[in-house]
C-alpha cells in the first residue's frame, strides 16, 4: 500500500493476442471484487469522516457555553463595556449558526417532560404549579446532531411532593 491517492496498485486486465483468449468470466468476476473493495473503502472513509465530523460538533459545543456565559457576565457587569457584550454575543451566535448550518441543533427541554434518553436530572426542586417531572432550568443544554443526541442535557426539573433537605 502506499499513501499516494492516484497510484495504481492493481495489476492491469491481461491482454490477448485475440479475443477468444480472453476469459470473460474471470476478468468480470475481478472486476466485481475490485467493485466490492472500493465500495467498502468508500463506506469505511464516509464513516471516518462522520467520527471526525462529530468529534469537532463535540469539541465546539463547550465553546458556545463559555461564550455564553462570558456575555452573560459581561453583559450583567453595570461598569462593563457594552460593546465588548455586543462582540461576545456576536461571536457566539457566528459560531451557533455555523452548527446549525451544519444540522446541529440546541434542544429545548424547559417546559417538557424530562426525557431520560436525553436528560441527566441533576435536582428536583418543588413546584406544584408544574407537572410532575417538567424541566424548570437548563444546566448544561442537550444538542442534536443527524437526529441523534450529541450531547446530553443536565437539568433541574419539578416535584408535585416536597424535595426533602430543600427546605
Amino acid at each position: 500500500m502506499t499513501d499516494d491517492p492516484f497510484a495504481i496498485t492493481e495489476r492491469p486486465i491481461p491482454l490477448a493476442s485475440t479475443v477468444s483468449e480472453v476469459d470473460l468470466r474471470a476478468v468480470l468476476s475481478e472486476q466485481l471484487v475490485r467493485y466490492g473493495r472500493l465500495e467498502s473503502e468508500k463506506e469505511q472513509d464516509a464513516k471516518a469522516a462522520t467520527a471526525a465530523l462529530r468529534q469537532v460538533v463535540l469539541d465546539l459545543l463547550p465553546v458556545v457555553d463559555a461564550l455564553e456565559r462570558v456575555r452573560l457576565a459581561v453583559g450583567s457587569d453595570r461598569g462593563s463595556d457594552h460593546g465588548s457584550a455586543r462582540a461576545v454575543e456576536g461571536v457566539q451566535k457566528m459560531l451557533t449558526r455555523t452548527l446549525t448550518r451544519h444540522g446541529v441543533e440546541r434542544m429545548s427541554l424547559v417546559g417538557h417532560p424530562a426525557d431520560p434518553d436525553v436528560v441527566d436530572i441533576e435536582e428536583e426542586r418543588h413546584e406544584p404549579s408544574e407537572d410532575d417531572g417538567t424541566v424548570l432550568e437548563e444546566l448544561v443544554t442537550a444538542y442534536r446532531w443527524s437526529g441523534e443526541v450529541v450531547r446530553r442535557g443536565r437539568v433541574v426539573t419539578s416535584s408535585v411532593h416536597p424535595v426533602p433537605g430543600t427546605d
